[in-house]
């Protein structure tokens, strides 16, 4: 399996290829919302790529199956959540392998997201969430 080095630059040049702004944001769990039809987002803490790291390593050092899924852009960042499957038939479905990375970007340009900053911002929008989730 690619470094987490290696798998970043390769998704930046995808990216561009696509494009997509390459400057990486990390997202958590908690990210994107939906309010009222906008999609918005909070990226996580500046170190957070050290999070995102360990994650990978640690996946790819237990054998499981990676991905790092571009979810939305806005009009500087691509926004990117690492996934680690662990059932190795879920892995299969996804199209995930434990030999290389899947790196997803989606075809279709979605709606550019709007990122938020604010902590009472950002608690305010999960309170008016409609639970769609982010898909455009």
């Amino acid at each position: 399996m690619e470094s987490f080095d290696e798998a970043v630059t390769k998704l930046r040049r995808l990216l561009r290829e696509h494009g997509r702004p390459s400057e990486i944001a990390w997202l958590d769990s908690s990210s994107p919302i939906r309010v009222l039809g906008c999609t918005f987002v909070r990226t996580a803490a500046v170190n957070y790529e050290t999070h995102v790291r360990s994650k990978y390593e640690v996946a790819c050092s237990d054998g499981h199956a990676v991905a790092l899924d571009v979810l939305g852009h806005s009009v500087g960042k691509s926004f990117v959540q690492v996934a680690v499957e662990e059932d190795e038939r879920t892995a299969e479905l996804r199209m995930m392998s434990t030999d290389h990375v899947k790196l997803s970007v989606p075809h279709d340009v979605p709606r550019r997201w709007r990122e938020v900053h604010s902590g009472a911002a950002w608690a305010a929008l999960k309170l008016l969430s409609d639970g769609t989730g982010a898909q455009d």
